[in-house]
């Protein structure tokens, strides 16, 4: 067995939540992404994306926000956390939800997904090939 020194590193964290985690675990999972986004440009931005990806795999457009949040949070991180981590819940559902958000960061995402969703990018979107993807990315079967 590897000895890991950093709790946040990418294979621990999969291995913890696993590649589907729990109803119990996703704010588990909210409060680490939102306490590493806090770090800025200090913060882990594996362990941030594999986190955003949990949100995504989930679906709920009401973690777009938070999702937007890491992904803003520094130059490595917005590098890091592909914009397409915003859209678990469909690019539709994402911008309806935005659209009716009063949250002071709605209309800088909404204007980012509304940028995909213009793009060549998004026409073969859809979030369960996405999923598909990112479960390829991490080695979690389907």
């Amino acid at each position: 067995m590897r000895m890991i020194e950093d709790e946040f590193d990418e294979d621990v964290l999969a291995e913890r939540f696993g590649p589907t985690p729990t109803a119990d675990q996703l704010p588990e999972i909210r409060a680490l992404l939102a306490a590493e986004t806090a770090r800025g440009m200090a913060a882990n931005t594996l362990a941030m994306k594999l986190w955003c990806t949990y949100l995504f795999l989930n679906g709920s457009p009401a973690d777009t926000l938070l999702v937007w949040q890491a992904k803003e949070s520094g130059f490595d991180a917005s590098i890091s956390i592909d914009g397409q981590l915003l859209l678990g819940a469909g690019i539709d559902a994402t911008v309806e939800y935005l659209t009716a958000s009063g949250d002071e960061a709605a209309p800088a995402a909404l204007a980012y997904i509304r940028e995909f969703a213009a793009s060549a990018d998004s026409e073969d979107f859809t979030p369960e090939q996405q999923a598909q993807w990112y479960r390829g990315y991490y080695g979690w079967r389907a």
